[in-house]
């Protein structure tokens, strides 16, 4: 046995006798009718041929019974042979040869690859509406990036991005995306085995719409709700479930949205609810009881996709209040069972929905959104349970999520490791706890040692404080009251991060996307010491460091995203400096 050092890792690597790779470049030179591999992946193997005059090695394919996108590879000398089942399983083996002839000087030892996922489907949720739409080149770059993840599902979480028509005052300002960008998104994404399936929020997190005053009257809650953790909030959330009109805006959405994608799947939202039982819906919800108000809905927008000949995804919290109902759910809708916290409850609520025989799927997160530099270890803890018992209790697919809230600050580097991650759990869980933290951030930056990378994803680490879904520092940046907060963050806590910090600067590349989160975790410890403290000094390196993260953050952001979102997302760090003006 041998490790290859692919992400995801294959399930089985064999070291063979017979004669070490003598080629870096390949040619196919038969493959059965169906089975053939798009071009990206063919790029892929042969990305080093540049570097190799001799005459390619011969690759030849061969039809198995095998899963869907597993595969079987055998290479020596200048020939290989794969068995494969699918187009998917020879683009795999494809990228499997690719990462073992990456990971060894020139030549490569002889070997046999047996190799399958674990779940059919394996998915990644971009929020492109929290404040950063990334630029069409840099949607391309994630595709290559998940693709060669062995990702075959992809999902752009849409509130106000979409360019629908007719709704321009909406969107006008957020730079989104337009139907014929979908379009080209979706004929990408089919050329690297990746399902690009429309999202469209279709019940609460709609604020966006509501606010203006041509949704208004749609509004569940038009002058504002309680959140269930007692928090007011003056603005509307949610559409209103028992408005005709609702459900003619979502299939005006729907009519222009779904064309523009091949996919027959459409995840729809209808998450957090916060404001249902408030506002127009208070009556109907104390007569027949929240729950039954919410499935009623939620069976129209089934409706209505189903017109479409669409199969809905939607999201599973608000029935799970309610599991008394998941019974009366269409067989024809899959759940999305998400959580994102280490302990979180797969097991029990993957049950609820698979004893009522409706279809879900596992939905964690990579804990990089209310953050600078994300919550590995919690990522990892709880992407690995999702996979466990995902997989146990008979999930169709996994989708790794990647959210926004709170303007969207976290960089590329952690995110794109983190999804990598969670990528490597959906293909196999047991490959991937085998992997080292630092797999995922290799080859991340170029030349980069990923070690820093790791120990700044785990900055959270250093503070006693566990507050879900949010670290100590993204809090000490971003929020107004410290008060609280800082009852629990001591002093001593606060320096030790700056050690850290100090320390792991002198071992981190030259790169705006590291050093951005970097400053502003000093500025985190700094703002905190000097509340606690009133120390002037800390005040003046507070202020220093503001100086410098200012351009930081324009310059991070304009590499990769639109413009739209950015004022929005800026918002704290405006009042940071005024703050320390």
């Amino acid at each position: 046995m041998h490790t290859c050092r692919s992400v995801p890792p294959p399930r089985k690597t064999t070291l063979l006798p017979g004669k070490a790779l003598a080629v870096t470049r390949w040619q196919l030179v038969d493959c059965p009718d169906g089975l053939e591999p798009p071009a990206p992946f063919l790029a892929w193997l042969n990305q080093r041929a540049h570097l190799d005059h001799a005459a390619p090695g011969t690759l030849h394919c061969l039809a198995a019974d095998l899963p869907e996108g597993g595969y079987r590879l055998t290479a020596s000398g200048d020939q290989a042979v794969l068995h494969a089942g699918s187009k998917a399983g020879v683009a795999y083996a494809l990228l499997t040869l690719r990462d073992w002839q990456d990971q060894y000087s020139h030549p490569a030892p002889a070997l046999l690859v047996e190799d399958w996922p674990d779940f059919p489907i394996r998915g990644i949720l971009l929020d492109i509406s929290r404040n950063k739409i990334p630029t069409l080149p840099m949607l391309k770059q994630w595709i290559d990036l998940f693709a060669q993840s062995r990702i075959n599902h992809l999902q752009f979480y849409t509130e106000h991005t979409f360019a629908y028509r007719g709704h321009e005052a909406i969107w006008q300002d957020a730079t989104p995306l337009t139907p014929d960008e979908m379009r080209e998104l979706d004929t990408y994404c089919a050329e690297r085995l990746i399902e690009l399936t429309p999202n469209q929020n279709s019940f609460g997190h709609l604020q966006k719409w509501l606010q203006h005053p041509r949704y208004a009257h749609l509004a569940n809650a038009p002058d504002g709700y309680t959140t269930p953790w007692g928090e007011f909030r003056p603005r509307p959330f949610s559409l209103n479930p028992l408005h005709p009109g609702s459900l003619d805006l979502l299939a005006d959405w729907y009519q222009q949205l779904l064309p523009t994608l091949r996919s027959k799947r459409f995840n729809v939202g209808c998450d957090e609810t916060f404001d249902l039982g408030q506002g127009a819906s208070r009556e109907a919800c104390e007569r027949a009881g929240k729950g039954r108000v919410y499935l009623d809905y939620l069976l129209k927008v089934h409706a209505l996709v189903s017109q479409h000949d669409h199969h809905m995804l939607f999201w599973g919290d608000i029935i799970l209040h309610h599991p008394e109902l998941i019974p009366e759910l269409p067989a024809e809708i899959t759940a999305l069972v998400w959580g994102y916290e280490a302990n979180h409850p797969f097991q029990e609520q993957c049950r609820h929905f698979q004893n009522a025989g409706v279809p879900f799927w596992v939905c964690p997160g990579t804990s990089t959104w209310n953050s600078l530099t994300g919550r590995w270890s919690n990522a990892r803890a709880n992407i690995r349970s999702a996979a466990r018992h995902g997989k146990a209790e008979g999930a169709g697919g996994i989708l790794i999520t990647e959210w926004g809230d709170n303007g969207h600050w976290q960089t590329l580097p952690f995110s794109a490791a983190a999804l990598r991650m969670g990528a490597a759990y959906a293909w196999n869980r047991e490959a991937a706890d085998r992997c080292p933290d630092q797999a995922f951030f290799a080859g991340l930056i170029p030349d980069a040692d990923p070690q820093p990378l790791v120990e700044l994803a785990n900055a959270w680490e250093w503070f006693t404080v566990r507050i879900e879904n949010l670290s100590p520092l993204f809090s000490l940046v971003v929020r107004d009251d410290l008060t609280s907060l800082l009852v629990e963050v001591s002093p001593s806590e606060l320096e030790h991060a700056l050690t850290q910090l100090e320390t792991i600067a002198r071992h981190i590349p030259s790169d705006p996307e590291v050093h951005l989160p970097m400053r502003l975790m000093q500025f985190a410890c700094h703002r905190g010491l000097f509340i606690q403290s009133g120390k002037r000094a800390q005040a003046e390196a507070a202020r220093t460091l503001l100086e410098e993260i200012h351009p930081l953050f324009l310059q991070s952001w304009q590499l990769r995203n639109r413009p739209g979102g950015l004022a929005e997302s800026r918002q704290a760090l405006d009042r940071r400096r005024a703050e320390f003006t």
